[in-house]
């Protein structure tokens, strides 16, 4: 039976969404990879919470010499409002409804403009830990799972964030040969059972987010 978001998530889910998160990240060649979920049978994606956090070795003890536990742990469950969250939904479903030409959201915290509040509210609402582990530049694209069964029928939804950091734009562009956006696209958005982490989503959990 799919468990509900967040009540129902156990070690067994809490262990698997992070076994697949570091497989990507390995993959990607990412600093580190981060994912939000909605709530189950919540179509409003303001109701959402972070469900896993994973590093890189270096990132990993750059935050450990801070003193910094791992947010994976800590952070789990939060339904802090996130405006990452809520620019990046907005963003995939602009696409889908063919209104922009791109999925993607970026934070770039190297060199954020004069005045930019988000730069403030990231520094200061998630601990800062991004970027005092060295992530400064964020990727981030909303999840979307097709065959989504209820009630006799199938639906598609936009169904959380994922969110892929690198130490730099630089780096971000120049992993996967330059194809690090149609990689990531592929992995949070590809219909039927291409993508291990669309399936384990559709598999597992009773998920909740707008409808595509």
């Amino acid at each position: 039976m799919a468990k509900k978001i967040p009540e129902e998530i156990t070690t067994q889910e809490f262990n698997a969404l992070r076994g697949i998160l570091e497989q990507f990240m390995n993959y990607t060649t990412a600093s580190q990879v981060s994912m939000r979920l909605n709530e189950s049978s919540e179509e409003d994606h303001n109701f959402s919470y972070f469900v896993g956090f994973v590093q890189n070795l270096s990132a990993t003890q750059t935050r450990q010499a801070l003193g910094i536990p791992d947010p994976g742990l800590f952070r789990f469950g939060d339904d802090v409002p996130s405006k990452e969250y809520r620019d990046t939904i907005k963003a995939t479903m602009d696409y889908f409804a063919n209104v922009t030409g791109s999925p993607f959201v970026e934070r770039d915290w190297a060199t954020p403009p004069v005045g930019n509040t988000n730069f403030k509210k990231k520094s200061m609402g998630s601990k800062g830990i991004d970027n005092q582990t060295g992530v400064l530049y964020r990727l981030y694209i909303g999840i979307v799972v097709d065959g989504i069964v209820e009630d006799s029928s199938t639906v598609r939804r936009c169904v959380g964030m994922l969110g892929v950091g690198f130490s730099s734009k630089a780096d971000a562009d120049g992993a996967q040969s330059g194809n690090l956006q149609t990689i990531v696209k592929d992995w949070a958005q590809a219909a039927g059972n291409a993508s291990g982490l669309v399936t384990y989503l559709r598999d597992t959990f009773e998920l909740g987010g707008p409808i595509v």
